[in-house]
């Protein structure tokens, strides 16, 4: 009998112990979790800003086409504003 106490308390005792290094594992993880957090979301605001910016940027493309019937010649001209 005694030994089985003996070998529930080396249980419990390591029970605690697991219990508090995963307490101190997460201590040392939420910082960078927060940190983490912070950079993904400043990443996606650069990002929005980047999409938001190329919609609202006016592209004007004028194309000029000629076509002679009796040369039997095209000519196509593209000019973009970028």
């Amino acid at each position: 009998m005694d030994s089985a106490e003996k070998k529930l308390e080396s249980t419990e005792r390591d029970i605690q112990y697991f219990e508090k290094m995963v307490d101190g594992a997460n201590r040392l993880v939420k910082p960078w979790k927060l940190a983490l957090i912070i950079t993904n979301l400043f990443w996606a605001i650069v990002m929005a800003a980047f999409i938001l910016l190329a919609y609202l940027t006016p592209t004007e493309i004028d194309v000029q086409q000629n076509q002679g019937a009796v040369e039997q010649q095209q000519e196509q001209i593209v000019k973009g504003a970028n």
